[in-house]
């Protein structure tokens, strides 16, 4: 019997790591469909609020789209990558209670700013469609396609601080921040990518997580 359960464990590994592999070959490719612009011709503007929401879209469809296609091309089921319900009702309280924490904490820093009620009033629907679609994007890009295929190979934690530290280089080289305000931007997005990590390892879905990073991105949007 001990010898059956060896030989299975080593038929398993090639398995586990073929999974690993391909999870990496997913990013790669929805950052190659990303990075050949796919919708430049639409020449859209980032001066205007609508430019950006709108450009915000059109990174969110190839590398959804990648994503979930490739996923199918693997047979793998939606829950491999989070999108399922697992403990939905707990990702949902705690994702929404926090997305609410951040945008209320946002509105209330840009009224001590002295920014317009009215105005920043008007920019909620517009925001909301850029930081869901960029919550939800980088929450399946990062995270959602790694985590599952990383935890047979290095363990949960790891799988969890390598997500993590991945996502929070992608960040340093954001064009909106320069000088020592790096460091503190990495810093956040290193907390916001453990949170939304450990978040979903928990709750065994994404929706919380999506919830939580759209509240950050909005917070920082208020604060601009």
């Amino acid at each position: 019997m001990l010898a059956d359960q060896n030989l299975l464990h080593r038929s398993q590994k090639p398995e586990i790591y073929r999974q690993a592999s391909y999870a990496f070959f997913i990013a790669a490719f929805a950052n190659w469909l990303l990075g050949i612009g796919i919708f430049r011709f639409l020449r859209i503007s980032s001066d205007t609020l609508w430019g950006i929401a709108l450009d915000k879209i059109t990174q969110f469809l190839p590398v959804v789209f990648s994503i979930l296609v490739l996923t199918l091309i693997a047979r793998w089921d939606w829950g491999s990558i989070y999108i399922k319900k697992g403990n939905l009702r707990r990702g949902i309280v705690i994702g929404f209670a926090i997305f609410l924490a951040f945008g209320i904490g946002g509105f209330l820093l840009g009224l001590s700013q002295k920014k317009e009620p009215g105005t920043m009033l008007s920019w909620i629907p517009l925001l909301l469609v850029f930081c869901f679609a960029n919550s939800a994007m980088e929450e399946l890009w990062f995270r959602g396609i790694f985590l599952k295929k990383l935890e047979p190979v290095i363990g949960s934690s790891l799988a969890l601080i390598l997500t993590t530290v991945v996502f929070g280089v992608s960040h340093i080289g954001a064009t909106y921040v320069a000088g020592a305000e790096v460091l503190g931007l990495l810093a956040t997005v290193l907390a916001l990518g453990f949170g939304c990590g450990y978040l979903m390892q928990k709750t065994d879905n994404i929706w919380g997580a999506i919830l939580v990073h759209a509240g950050a991105d909005l917070f920082y949007e208020f604060d601009k």
